[in-house]
């Protein structure tokens, strides 16, 4: 196997992980929001749905899930078995970090009657805490199926709890977390674009406070942007959520149409994932060529944490996307 080359273009990469790949029976699962480099070289590139779902078909003993790790942890719930590694043991998430499972499980004592709804991006102990557990995509739907007379905990992302609330009309007590991200646009800029560009639609995640979703054409997950997007082809787009979707949305457009990437509020946020960001094509490939990070969780967190996800898949068939 030779070793990585500062001059190594993306094919060399691409060729190399692949030689990898083969040699240790394993499947990269990449989401959305990485870009071109990690989706050339993945098995299955999707959102965390599409990616907890397509792990079922693999028939890979090794999964490498470039995502965040709480991802990884939810594809090592569901499958065991499988040896799960990561490119970063540091590709964490800012929802995640918002909310220590010790403070919710005193809310969940505080409240002993409520239900549990918690968000993909938490720790298995936080999981493990829950009655089910959701994506951004599928909360709505999620929410609309529990009994309607008890009272919902959701967490950790108050914004998403916020427009589910207001979707579904339920009681939803929300924890107090955000994504790093989608709080950080610039809803002035989004209004003077609006004007500049009336014809573009807005496409923004239902994570993003209330001033941005109060603009928006469409509100979704990234495969329901991408969705909308490969529906539609407009020739303006207005994006309001991560830009590391940028390269498969460009990828769907007309070659003529112009993608508008909503800023930052300031300089000091980002538009892109920072935890995303960790995985790298190097992280990459030293993951298959040693073998590490792997995820590693106790067995007894296994099993309590795997009911809550094993609910939302059943709830949620595959699409075949």
């Amino acid at each position: 196997m030779p070793s990585p080359d500062a001059r190594w273009t993306l094919t060399d990469w691409a060729q190399a992980i692949h030689e990898l790949k083969v040699a240790q029976d394993a499947a990269i699962l990449a989401h959305w929001y990485h870009g071109e480099e990690l989706a050339t070289v993945a098995d299955v590139v999707g959102d965390t749905l599409r990616l907890l779902q397509a792990a079922t078909a693999l028939p890979h003993q090794t999964l490498v899930v470039a995502a965040t790790v709480f991802v990884a942890e939810s594809v090592k719930i569901l499958y065991p078995e499988r040896r799960v590694l990561v490119p970063d043991p540091l590709a964490g998430c800012s929802l995640a970090e918002s909310c220590p499972p010790e403070l919710f499980a005193r809310l969940r004592e505080t409240y002993p009657d409520a239900l549990a709804v918690v968000h993909i991006q938490s720790s298995a102990e936080l999981k493990a805490l829950s009655d089910i557990v959701v994506t951004t995509g599928t909360a709505e739907l999620v929410v609309r199926t529990l009994p309607e007379d008890r009272l919902l905990l959701f967490a950790p992302d108050h914004e998403l709890g916020d427009f589910l609330r207001q979707r579904t009309g339920r009681r939803i007590l929300s924890w107090f977390g955000a994504c790093v991200v989608h709080t950080s646009f610039s809803s002035e800029t989004l209004q003077r674009w609006r004007q500049l560009y009336p014809a573009a639609p807005v496409l923004a995640s239902p994570q993003c406070p209330p001033d941005i979703r109060q603009q928006a054409t469409v509100l979704g997950s990234s495969q329901q942007l991408l969705d909308y997007v490969a529906r539609q082809r407009p020739a303006q787009l207005i994006l309001a959520s991560d830009h590391g979707l940028a390269f498969q949305l460009r990828k769907l457009l007309p070659a003529e149409s112009q993608l508008l990437l909503l800023p930052a509020e300031d300089s000091c946020h980002c538009t892109h994932c920072p935890y995303m960001r960790l995985n790298t094509l190097p992280k990459l490939y030293n993951c298959l060529l040693t073998g590490a990070p792997e995820v590693q969780l106790p067995d007894e967190l296994l099993r309590r944490a795997r009911p809550p996800l094993e609910r939302l898949l059943q709830l949620v068939p595959p699409s075949g996307k």
